[in-house]
């Protein structure tokens, strides 16, 4: 008689070899990748998303690999494993991230990519590691007990300087004692942001919408991504874009145009009204994930969170805001953008604020996207965007699993939760 885990042994045998039969890409195995990530190590992970724990590692070739470890008892892990799989092995081009392989290996599911050194554009743009950085100094003062609020990670730089100087004139024994210390904590981050000038910001922006493109109408799916965002792009040596993570991934038919799903997946603050609401998304739901892209790169500020003295919008209303009042420069105030670029600059806010129309028939599609920020000519007004204020994003969030879409010739597709 088999016991319980010898019948669950030779259960996960089964399932991996079926697994298996399903891909079309190298193996590599399970001792192989171990002895690359020197066993998993704490000190090589890179990060840790949905999916599971990320590891960088050397090969015995001498090959820089990126390792994705599926999370241990994951459904839906293993769901956006055979689905990124599936989609990505068909797809070539610059501006993506490279799939070397994957292991399928007693209970162990990775994928193998190429190791981007640079790591994703969050890192600069937005300093992801501030809150880190924050329990850090906190712990300076014996308060390691303190917890951070949600919130504090969407400051601005001058914000945070603000929060940590107050908290030094609350708690210690001289206002000033640890000014240089708050001011080298949040510069330390703002430099890291400074390291994308303009023409790199530029380059992004071109880069990624080229990738869209190619996902979109190139490529030999027609693939919607479905979660665009600044963590999942990824940056090589020279800081070029590649869109990484395609757990979310869906491909269309040649005659298909928009599909639903039951609950809605991607991140907030990216996703589309009409997907948040009502489960539709379309080629259209990427073009407005973009366009939030562009005017969180231009400015240096996340869209969900973003917080203004003068008003209560999300930072597609407050780019919108300076648009209408003709001062959309403000916009990348904080980017100290030189005179030669300026015209590129106005050019990415409007083909941003275009990107992020409220009816996705009112948006442009990728190749217009990449005509538009190839050339000088003059563009079309936009109209006002979707989700300009963070309350439409909080009322999308809490509906979106109990609303119905409208009539429309759709095709259902797995239920994943929002995450």
């Amino acid at each position: 008689m088999l016991t319980g885990k010898m019948t669950g042994d030779l259960q996960r045998t089964s399932n991996n070899k079926d697994l298996k039969e399903e891909l079309e890409l190298p193996f590599f195995n399970m001792d192989e990748l171990a002895c690359a990530t020197n066993n998993f190590s704490v000190s090589n992970k890179l990060g840790q998303g949905g999916f599971g724990p990320v590891y960088k590692g050397t090969l015995t070739d001498g090959r820089e690999i990126a390792v994705k470890r599926l999370s241990k008892n994951s459904k839906q892990g293993l769901d956006e494993f055979k689905n990124e799989v599936n989609h990505i092995v068909k797809l070539q081009h610059r501006n993506l991230v490279r799939l070397l392989g994957c292991c399928i290996e007693r209970d162990e599911n990775m994928l193998v990519y190429e190791l981007l050194p640079n790591k994703s554009l969050d890192f600069y743009i937005f300093g992801m590691e501030l809150t880190k950085h924050l329990k850090k100094f906190f712990q300076c003062f014996k308060f390691s007990t303190i917890e951070l609020p949600k919130w504090i990670c969407y400051l601005s730089f001058k914000s945070l300087r603000k929060v940590v100087l107050w908290f030094c004139r609350c708690n210690c024994n001289s206002k000033f004692t640890d000014r240089k210390r708050c001011n080298g904590l949040t510069w330390a981050d703002e430099t890291r942001s400074l390291l994308l000038d303009w023409p790199k910001r530029y380059n992004i922006i071109n880069g990624i919408a080229r990738g869209l493109l190619y996902l979109h109408q190139d490529s030999r799916l027609r693939i919607i991504h479905r979660d665009l965002k600044t963590s999942n792009i990824l940056l090589d040596h020279e800081m070029n874009p590649k869109i990484s993570d395609f757990g979310l991934a869906r491909s269309f038919g040649e005659n298909e145009t928009e599909a639903n799903t039951n609950k809605v997946a991607g991140t907030y603050g990216y996703i589309s009204p009409e997907y948040a609401n009502y489960g539709l998304y379309s080629l259209k739901s990427d073009v407005f994930s973009f366009g939030v892209l562009v005017l969180e790169i231009v400015s240096g500020y996340k869209n969900r969170g973003f917080h203004h003295p003068d008003h209560h919008l999300n930072l597609i209303g407050h780019a919108w805001r300076l648009f209408k009042q003709g001062r959309p420069l403000e916009l990348a105030a904080g980017s100290k953008v030189e005179t030669p670029f300026l015209s590129e600059v106005l050019r990415s806010i409007h083909v941003g604020l275009f990107c992020v129309q409220e009816n996705p028939e009112d948006r442009p599609n990728m190749s217009y996207v990449v005509l538009m920020l190839g050339n000088e000519d003059e563009l079309p007004q936009p109209k006002q965007p979707g989700f300009f204020t963070e309350r439409d994003l909080v009322e999308a969030s809490n509906s979106s699993s109990q609303s119905k879409p409208p009539s429309a010739n759709v095709c259902s597709v797995s239920v994943l939760e929002a995450r």
